[in-house]
């Protein structure tokens, strides 16, 4: 029996090392968000964006749960936790207080509490139950999908310290995760949950661990080696997946039931099978071409700070003067842009930095995606 590429790697001290074209990824991921949520009628296959980001999270938090094994023998804990926190909390808090402050001083008719509950779960984490639980959180709603991927931070690492740091029982444990979830939002479906229901889209326990427990068995499953044969009958079963799904989004008409029902399940086979090819593809030059462009590169190491500030841009952006909803949402995301550049630079960063140094012991990592 082969040995798994990855524990082959642990034990002869190599490494899953940077790669550029996961920072392109990224940038493709966030223009998925922001298209979906400023130019809908336009980009409705992108409502793939949030998906990716969650299947990119479980891909790459796992390989670093097993580098940092490779590296020091072990899997700490408070050092993780430092890590996930440094990496998320500083622009929360920012982006909270930036919108409660600046509405409590500038918008007469506002809904102020809404939006301080949304301050709240968005620093505690847990915007998107408060969204199950038909809690107005404003604003700040779009980031219920942080708050779900800081769930999975919190519970993942416990799983692989109990399960034992093995490619062989993660990539089983995963696997059973998506089943789980997958067969959970089958029986409450057809238990009269409906597709719409906020608790089948924001609960970790459905849509977020379908694809993040996705992104965990990708990373113990395309590195074992010769698992599923050579890299092109990978390559080409990922391609055909994302086509497929593509159809679907693309075909389907725009209504309340392809967004809820049909949508969703395009958007997770296009996560996972985008995934897939980018892994299995790493020795391609053509795509390792386009997805390390600049520009694409520059926007997926901010494609956090874009997901913070996009949404409350829009929102309180005072620009009257300008008229036409194409021309409106083109001010929203330059000046999106800029402010992104800035949150990565002033808070960010350096937050990241402080907080990483002073708690975690073994210091600064590279990041995973973390939308």
């Amino acid at each position: 029996m082969s040995v798994p590429l990855v524990e082959a790697e642990i034990e002869a001290g190599g490494r899953f090392g940077y790669r550029p074209e996961f920072d392109g990824l990224r940038g493709v991921a966030i223009l998925g968000v922001v298209m979906f949520h400023y130019f809908r009628n336009w980009f409705r296959g992108s409502i793939i964006g949030v998906d990716l980001f969650f299947v990119l999270s479980g891909f790459l938090i796992t390989r670093l749960l097993f580098e940092e094994r490779r590296k020091y023998g072990n899997i700490s804990l408070p050092d993780f936790y430092a890590r996930r926190v440094g990496r998320l909390f500083p622009g929360l808090v920012v982006v909270s207080l930036v919108l409660l402050v600046g509405d409590r001083l500038f918008i007469v008719d506002s809904n102020f509490r809404a939006l301080v509950s949304g301050a709240i779960g968005a620093v505690t984490f847990t915007t998107n139950w408060l969204r199950v639980a038909g809690v107005d959180t404003s604003e700040l709603s779009h980031l219920w999908s942080i708050a779900i991927e800081q769930q999975f931070y919190l519970l993942w690492p416990l799983v692989v310290l109990a399960v034992g740091v093995s490619v062989r029982r993660i990539n089983r444990m995963s696997a059973a995760i998506v089943v789980a979830a997958g067969v959970n939002l089958l029986v409450r479906s057809l238990a009269g949950v409906g597709p719409g229901s906020p608790s089948l889209f924001n609960g970790l326990d459905t849509h977020g661990m379908l694809t993040l427990g996705a992104g965990c068995w990708l990373a113990t499953t395309l590195t074992a080696e010769n698992r599923w044969g050579n890299r092109q009958v990978l390559l080409t079963v990922g391609l055909l997946l994302a086509v497929a799904a593509r159809c679907v989004l693309v075909v389907i008409p725009d209504t309340e039931v392809f967004y809820r029902t049909w949508a969703r399940g395009g958007a997770h086979l296009t996560a996972v099978a985008m995934v897939v090819v980018l892994v299995a593809a790493k020795e391609l030059s053509w795509m390792r071409f386009l997805l390390s462009r600049r520009a694409l590169m520059w926007l997926g190491q901010r494609a956090y700070s874009m997901f913070l500030w996009h949404q409350p841009v829009r929102s309180y952006l005072p620009i009257g003067p300008v008229s036409g909803l194409v021309l409106r949402n083109l001010v929203f995301l330059a000046v999106s842009l800029v402010v992104s550049e800035f949150s990565y630079r002033l808070v960010e960063q350096p937050g990241r930095k402080w907080i990483v140094n002073r708690f975690s012991r073994r210091g600064r990592q590279a990041a995973p995606a973390s939308v």
